[in-house]
C-alpha cells in the first residue's frame, strides 16, 4: 500500500513517519529480522539526523536502522544484485569527456565549439548538459530523433555526437554515471532482483519536493515489493498559496499516476492543525511564517507578535558575521547545545574566510562546511610546482615557487633555496634550463671570470640546481600515466616528506598523502584505460595539464562536525535538517531568489523549443516557483528561533538592498513589533558592550590606555596566551609614541641610541676607514638608504628580467674607452687624413666587439638582447668621435701642449670592496688614499677617475677631470656639493692636486661629465653664460679644499655615531626607491615641523653660505 502523506511543514509528517518506522524496527528486531525497513531522504545530514531521532528511552540500540540516501539506496541495490557493473566517478567522468573532446578536435569534427572545446570550462558545461539530458531519461536516441526536427545546426549535431558516444563509451566499459544508476536500478527492479531487499515490511520517503522520471518508476517499484511505503510531501490543498505548492502538487500528480498505472492503491492522508499535533511547538513569529509567508499580500494582516524571529540589517557582511557570531556565543553562554544551532548562507564559499576568522578569534567551535579543491593542499601544490620547472624551462617564477614555497627538501637545508634564487637574480638568469647550468657551471670551474658573487654561493646554487636537474630528467621521457603517477609519487615521498618525522606524523598530514597518491593512482589507471586502444603514453607537458586539471576539479571531503561544534551549512543541506536555532545569513538581493544562471548551450527560448519537441530541458519559468519552495522550507526548520539577516552595505561601499524573501517575512509583521534589528559598527573599536573577538579585547585595552586606564592591558599581559602578542603591541605603541608624539629623531626614526649598536657602526667605520665618494653621497642623500643598503646589507629581491642591464652597459663603456686612449687621442686623430676620427670610431667598434665576446650571457633571449645592447652601444662610435673633435676644438691654440689623455682608470685608495667596484678592467694605477679633514680627525677617501686629460699652459700643468655617463649626467647645483650629496668631482679634483699627480703647481682647468649618448663633455663649475669656458684655477682649490675638510669630518661624525634618520630632500624618492616598502619617510614628513624632525649633519645651513657660484655670478 502507498500512502501519500501531505501537510504544510511543521505539521507532523517526519514526526508521524519516524513514530511508525520506529515501531516496524521493533517489530522486525523482536521477529528476529534485520534489514526489513527502508528510509530515504535526500542528504547524508539528513540521514544521521532522521537516525539520531529514531532513539529514545524505550528504543536505544538498532545494528541496521535501514536509513539511507537515494543514491546511497541504488548504489546498495546494484551491488547487492550483482550487476556487472560499476559507477564512474566524477573525476573519471571528467576524463572520458575530455578524451571525447579532444578526439572529436583531433578529428576537426567540432565547428561550431572549435575555439572553446579545449578550455576546462566547455567539459564543465558538457557535463552539465549531458546530466540535465539523462535526469528526465532523454536518452541520446530521442534526443537524435528530436534533432531531425529542428532546422540543421552545428551546434546541435556537435552536442548529439558527443552525448551519444559518452553514453556508447559507457555501455562498453560497463559504466554508469549518477543520473544511470537509477536507469540501472530501474532495469534490476523491472526485473524482480530485489537481493539487496529481500523483504521490506515498511518504507519512507521523506523530505523530497520533486523526483526524476526513473526516481519515480523506483519508488512505484518499491511501493509494489514494500507491505507499506509512506511518501510525503510538503502540500496543503487547503492553503490557497498556489505558487508555494505548485511543484509538490505537480510530484502529487506524476506519483499518483505511476502508482495507479502499476495497480497500486494509493491512500491520501492529509496532516493538519487539528489532525495531529505538530513536532515542536513554535513561538508565534515562526507560526506567522509558517502560515503566511508568500500568501496574498492583500489578504494578508500584519501580525503584532513576532517571538521567535529576528531580522537583521547589518552595515557590512563582517559586521553580519560578527553579529551572528555573537548571537551564537550568547546562546551557547546560556546553556544551548551547539547541535541544537544551525548557520547557513546561500554562498558560503564567499563569506568562508571572514567567518573564519571571526568566528575563530571570538573563540567559538565550529565546523564550516566549505568545499576546497585537492589543488589546495601542500602536497598537491608541490607536485605542480616540481614538474612545472620543467615545463616551463626553469623560469625564475617557477624556480622561486618551488624552492620557497612548497614543503620540499631545498626548505629544509638551511639558506640553499635562498642563495640559490639570490645567485640566479644577481646573474639575471630568468629562464631556461640549460642556460642557467651551463653558465652556473662556467662560473663555478673558472672563477676568474667576474661574476660579482662569492664561489660558495656560486657552487651550492650549481650544487642545488643540479639535483633539482637529475630529479626533472627522469620526467622527460614519454611514458603512461600510471608510469608518470609512480615516479612522481616516489620522488614526491623524497623530496617533499621528512623521512625523519614520517614515523610520528598524524592526522591531516597522513591522510593528505592517502588522498592525493590515491586519488592519483585511481585516475591514472582509468586515464590508460581510456588510451588503451590508441595511444599509451604521453609526453610531461600533456601530463602536467591533465594533472593539475585532476586537482582543481576534485574536492576534498568535508569535515564533520565534532561534539561540541556549531555546524555551518550551505543552504541547499540545511534545509532538509529540523534545529532549535537557525540563522540565516548573507539575504541581500541575488540569493533568495537566486540570479538565474545562464543554462548551458541555449538560450530560454531554444529551450523552449526543445521541450515542445520532447526534450525536457530546464527552463527558467519554473526557477522561481522552485526558489519559493527552497527558501520556505529552509527557514520553516527552526524550532525555537529563525534569524535572518543581510548587509545593506557590499565591499565596495555601496548600498544594496535586502532579498525580495526577505522583504516578504518582514511585511508580515506589524513596524511597531520591531522585528528588525539595524546593527552598525562604523568604528574598528569596540565597546565594552560589543566585544567579542580577543581582537576586540586588544582594540579596548589601547583604547582605555590612551585615556589612562590600563587595566585590561594589565590584565591581558598576566595572561599566557596573549602575554607575547601584547608585549608586541606595546612595542608598537611605543615606536608610535616616538613618532608621532617626540620631538626629534628617534630610534624609530634611524637614530640608533643603544651604546652597544653605536660602538659596533663606530668601530666598522674606523679611524683607518677608506670611504668612497658614492658612500658619502648616498649618507647625505638618504641616512636610512645607507643603513639599508651599506650596513645591513640588505638587498631588493628584484626577480630577473629582460631589460636594460645599465649599470653592465656602464661598466663596458668605461673598460672600452679606457683601452681606447692607451693610443693618445691626438696621435689618432693626426694619422687620419680625413680628419674626421674615422680610425678613432672604427677602433671604439673593434674593442666594443672584443668585449661582448667576453661578457657572459644567459638564455638566448638575453644573448640576442645583449646584440642589441652592443649594437646600440655601437652607434655611439661616431657620436664620440664627433664629441671628441667638438671637445679638443675648444682649446685655447696658444697653449703650450693641449690636453690630452694621460690618465684613465686610476684609482687611489683602496678598490678590494666588491660592493664598490665592480668594473671590468683592471685600474691602471693604484696609489694612497686622499686624506681630508685634520690631522687630529684625518677621513681617508678612495676612488677611481675614468679619466684625466693634461696639457700646460702658462708654464703650469693644467688638467681636467672626465666622468664618463653613458645615462643622463646628474644635474646639481654647487649647495649641492656643501650639502655632500653631490661630491664627486670636487673631491677628485682635489685629490689630484693632495696626490701631486702633476706636480705642485699643477691647475684644474675643466672638470665635468661626458654623456656618452648626449652632446658629450659637460662642464660643471662655470659660467656657461660666458662665450669662453674661464678656467677653474687656484681659487676653487682652494674653496673646494676648504670646504670637503670641513663637511666631510662632519658628516663622518653622524655616521660613526649611527645617525641614520628617515629624511630625504627629494619629495618623489618613494616613486623608485627599491626600499619604498619599508622606509616611512611620508609618515615622518606630516609631522617634520610640528615635531622638529629635521636634520642636519653640517655647523651652517648651506643656505647661509656664499659659495663659489655667488661670487661668479656677481662677477
Amino acid at each position: 500500500m502507498l500512502n501519500v502523506v501531505t501537510g504544510k511543514t511543521g505539521q507532523g509528517k517526519t514526526a508521524r513517519c519516524l513514530e511508525r518506522y520506529r515501531s516496524a524496527l521493533q517489530e522486525g528486531m523482536q521477529a528476529g529480522g534485520f534489514g526489513q525497513t527502508l528510509w530515504i531522504t535526500p542528504t547524508h545530514r539528513s540521514a544521521r539526523q532522521v537516525i539520531s531521532q529514531l532513539f529514545n528511552d524505550d528504543f536505544q540500540c538498532c545494528f541496521e536502522p535501514g536509513v539511507m540516501t537515494f543514491d546511497q539506496f541504488a548504489e546498495k541495490l546494484l551491488r547487492k544484485s550483482n550487476v556487472p557493473t560499476s559507477m564512474l566517478k566524477p573525476d573519471q567522468q571528467r576524463m572520458l569527456l575530455r578524451q571525447i573532446v579532444e578526439e572529436a578536435m583531433q578529428n576537426r569534427e567540432l565547428r561550431h565549439f572549435q575555439k572553446v572545446a579545449g578550455t576546462a570550462g566547455f567539459v564543465n558545461l558538457l557535463s552539465k548538459f549531458i546530466s540535465e539530458l539523462k535526469r528526465d531519461e532523454t536518452w541520446p536516441e530521442t534526443f537524435r530523433e528530436a534533432l531531425t526536427k529542428r532546422p540543421e545546426s552545428y551546434k546541435d549535431e556537435e552536442l548529439c555526437r558527443l552525448y551519444e558516444r559518452y553514453q556508447d563509451i559507457l555501455h562498453k566499459k560497463n559504466k554508469y554515471d549518477a543520473e544511470g544508476r537509477f536507469w540501472q536500478a530501474r532495469e534490476v527492479l523491472a526485473r524482480g532482483n530485489w537481493m539487496a531487499f529481500p523483504k521490506l515490511s515498511y518504507v519512507v520517503v521523506d523530505g523530497f519536493t520533486d523526483f526524476t522520471s526513473t526516481q519515480y518508476a523506483v519508488l512505484t517499484a518499491l511501493a509494489k515489493h514494500a507491505d507499506e511505503m509512506d511518501v510525503s510531501f510538503p502540500f496543503d490543498p487547503q492553503d490557497d498559496r498556489e505558487d508555494l505548492w505548485a511543484k509538490p502538487f505537480r510530484s502529487i500528480q506524476l506519483m499518483r499516476k505511476q502508482a495507479q498505472k502499476a495497480g497500486l492503491k494509493v491512500n491520501e492522508i492529509l496532516l493538519s492543525d487539528s489532525s495531529e499535533k505538530p513536532s515542536a511547538d513554535k513561538n508565534s513569529g515562526l507560526s506567522v511564517i509558517d502560515e503566511k509567508l508568500f500568501g496574498n499580500l492583500r489578504r494578508i494582516v500584519p501580525a503584532e507578535i513576532s517571538s521567535g524571529l529576528n531580522l537583521v540589517a547589518a552595515s557590512g557582511s563582517r559586521t553580519e558575521i560578527r553579529e551572528t557570531a555573537r548571537r551564537v556565543k550568547l546562546l551557547l553562554l546560556d546553556g544551548v547545545a551547539a547541535q541544537e544551532i544551525l548557520v547557513t548562507s546561500r554562498d558560503l564559499q564567499q563569506s568562508a574566510a571572514a567567518i573564519e576568522e571571526i568566528w575563530t578569534d571570538a573563540g567559538i567551535p565550529f565546523c564550516l562546511d566549505v568545499s576546497r579543491s585537492v589543488s589546495s593542499l601542500p602536497l598537491a601544490k608541490s607536485m605542480s610546482a616540481l614538474l612545472n620547472v620543467s615545463t616551463h624551462d626553469w623560469s625564475y617564477t617557477t624556480l622561486k615557487k618551488l624552492l620557497t614555497q612548497t614543503t620540499g627538501k631545498f626548505n629544509r637545508a638551511g639558506q640553499r633555496a635562498g642563495i640559490t634564487l639570490q645567485v640566479l637574480r644577481h646573474l639575471n638568469l630568468r629562464q631556461g634550463r640549460q642556460e642557467i647550468l651551463t653558465g652556473l657551471k662556467s662560473l663555478v670551474s673558472r672563477p676568474e671570470q667576474n661574476s660579482g658573487i662569492d664561489s660558495s654561493s656560486l657552487e651550492i646554487a650549481f650544487e642545488t640546481l643540479t639535483e633539482l636537474d637529475d630529479t626533472l630528467k627522469l620526467f622527460q621521457k614519454k611514458r603512461s600515466y600510471s608510469d608518470f603517477v609512480r615516479q612522481l609519487t616516489a620522488n614526491a615521498r623524497e623530496m617533499f616528506i621528512d623521512e625523519d618525522v614520517t614515523s610520528s606524523v598524524q592526522g591531516e598530514e597522513v591522510a593528505e598523502w592517502d588522498l592525493v597518491v590515491g586519488l592519483l593512482s585511481d585516475a591514472s589507471q582509468f586515464q590508460d584505460q581510456l588510451l588503451a586502444e590508441k595511444q599509451n603514453t604521453v609526453d610531461l607537458s600533456t601530463f602536467l595539464k591533465w594533472l593539475e586539471e585532476l586537482f582543481q576539479t576534485q574536492v576534498i571531503p568535508a569535515r564533520r562536525a565534532s561534539a561540541g561544534e556549531v555546524q555551518i551549512l550551505n543552504a541547499s543541506d540545511a534545509r532538509h535538517l529540523l534545529v532549535s536555532y537557525l540563522f540565516v545569513m548573507g539575504l541581500q538581493e541575488g540569493t533568495f531568489p537566486a540570479s538565474a544562471e545562464n543554462q548551458p548551450f541555449y538560450s530560454e527560448q531554444e529551450r523552449q523549443d526543445w521541450i515542445e519537441l520532447g526534450v525536457q530541458l530546464e527552463h527558467r519559468t519554473s526557477q522561481y516557483l522552485d526558489e519559493m519552495q527552497f527558501f520556505y522550507r529552509l527557514v520553516t526548520r527552526a524550532n525555537t528561533n529563525l534569524t535572518l539577516s543581510y548587509s545593506y552595505v557590499s565591499s565596495k561601499g555601496q548600498p544594496q538592498y535586502a532579498s525580495p524573501f526577505y522583504q516578504g517575512v518582514k511585511s508580515l509583521f506589524r513596524q511597531s513589533t520591531q522585528v528588525e534589528t539595524q546593527v552598525e559598527q562604523l568604528s574598528p573599536v569596540p565597546t565594552s558592550q560589543t566585544m567579542l573577538t580577543r581582537g576586540d579585547v586588544r582594540l579596548l585595552a589601547v583604547q582605555n590606555m590612551t585615556e589612562g586606564k590600563a587595566g585590561l592591558l594589565n590584565w591581558l599581559l598576566g595572561q599566557n596566551k596573549t602575554a607575547g602578542q601584547m608585549h608586541s603591541l606595546l612595542a608598537a605603541v611605543r615606536m608610535n609614541s616616538c613618532r608621532f608624539e617626540e620631538h626629534g629623531f628617534t630610534r624609530y626614526e634611524g637614530q640608533m641610541q643603544q651604546s652597544r649598536i653605536r660602538q659596533i657602526v663606530s668601530e666598522h667605520y674606523h679611524r683607518d676607514y677608506t670611504f668612497s665618494a658614492s658612500q658619502l653621497e648616498q649618507y647625505a642623500s638618504c641616512p636610512f638608504q645607507f643603513l639599508l643598503k651599506r650596513v645591513l646589507k640588505i638587498e631588493p629581491q628584484v626577480a630577473p628580467r629582460l631589460e636594460t642591464d645599465y649599470r653592465k652597459r656602464g661598466n663596458i663603456v668605461h673598460d672600452l674607452l679606457a683601452r681606447l686612449h692607451e693610443t693618445e687621442m691626438r696621435q689618432l686623430l693626426e694619422e687620419d687624413p680625413a680628419g674626421k676620427g674615422q680610425l678613432l670610431s672604427r677602433k671604439f667598434l673593434e674593442l666594443l666587439h672584443e668585449k661582448a665576446g667576453t661578457q657572459f650571457a644567459g638564455s638566448d633571449l638575453q644573448k640576442a638582447i645583449d646584440e642589441i645592447e652592443t649594437e646600440l652601444i655601437s652607434e655611439w662610435a661616431e657620436l664620440y668621435q664627433s664629441q671628441s673633435t667638438k671637445y679638443v676644438d675648444q682649446f685655447d691654440p696658444d697653449w703650450e701642449q693641449e690636453l690630452e689623455p694621460k690618465f684613465r682608470e686610476i684609482s687611489f685608495g683602496s678598490t678590494k670592496k666588491s660592493d664598490e667596484w665592480d668594473w671590468d678592467s683592471e685600474p691602471t694605477q693604484e696609489l694612497d688614499a686622499v686624506l681630508f679633514g685634520s690631522e687630529e680627525n684625518p677621513i681617508r677617501i678612495e676612488g677611481r677617475i675614468d679619466r684625466i686629460d693634461v696639457g700646460r699652459a702658462d708654464e703650469r700643468n693644467i688638467f681636467a677631470i672626465i666622468d664618463y655617463k653613458t645615462g643622463n649626467p646628474p644635474a646639481f647645483k654647487e649647495s649641492d656639493v656643501s650639502r655632500g650629496t653631490q661630491l664627486q668631482l670636487a673631491l677628485y679634483t682635489i685629490a689630484v692636486i693632495r696626490l701631486n699627480l702633476l706636480g705642485p703647481e699643477a691647475t684644474p682647468w675643466l672638470i665635468g661629465y661626458w654623456g656618452m649618448k648626449e652632446k658629450g663633455f659637460d662642464p660643471r663649475f662655470v659660467n656657461k653664460r660666458k662665450k669662453k669656458l674661464e678656467p677653474l684655477g687656484e681659487a676653487f682649490v682652494e674653496f673646494w679644499a676648504e670646504e670637503l675638510d670641513r663637511i666631510l669630518p662632519q658628516m663622518i661624525q653622524a655616521l660613526r655615531e649611527a645617525q641614520f634618520p628617515v629624511v630625504n630632500p627629494n619629495p618623489d624618492c618613494t616613486s623608485y626607491c627599491p626600499y619604498n616598502r619599508v622606509c616611512r619617510v611620508n609618515q615622518v614628513r606630516v609631522v617634520a615641523d610640528s615635531l622638529e624632525k629635521h636634520w642636519t649633519i653640517f655647523d651652517l645651513p648651506v643656505s647661509e653660505e656664499t659659495t663659489l657660484d655667488d661670487e661668479r655670478e656677481q662677477e
